[in-house]
């Protein structure tokens, strides 16, 4: 069975699952590991066509699965959010990995400048 390039692709109930397993294993491995939450934003919500942000999200998946590695895991929040883990990495190495992926959607999303690509980033804890 061959594996893809890139982040592990889940549906949302899958990524929840992930999350609770990670977040129990941090402490126990001295992992540092990130979760990012992708948020598109239009500038005019009111006449934005819906075409338009499925476009965005596509750029936006796009953009994730080819900017991570395998150990890293994603899932479709909505339909304008993205959310990713990112396995073993410091905050300041998840700052570099989301400027890639924001500059790669940009560059993608160029002829839309109604768009705009937030983030919210911060370190998984241990559940207690």
């Amino acid at each position: 069975m061959g594996y893809k390039k890139g982040a592990y692709q889940v549906e949302y109930d899958g990524f929840r699952r992930i999350y609770q397993f990670v977040s129990r294993c941090i402490e126990r491995n001295g992992q540092e590991v990130q979760i990012v939450l992708f948020t598109i934003v239009h500038s005019n919500i009111i006449n934005m066509e819906m075409a338009e942000m499925q476009e965005a999200m596509i750029h936006l998946e796009t953009a994730i699965r080819t900017s991570l590695r395998k150990g890293d895991v994603a899932t479709k929040y909505n339909n304008a959010q993205y959310i990713v883990i990112l396995m073993e990495t410091s905050k300041d190495n998840g700052q570099k990995v989301v400027a890639r992926i924001k500059d790669m959607w940009r560059q993608e999303m160029d002829k839309n400048k109604a768009f705009s690509l937030r983030y919210d980033i911060e370190a998984i804890t241990d559940e207690e």
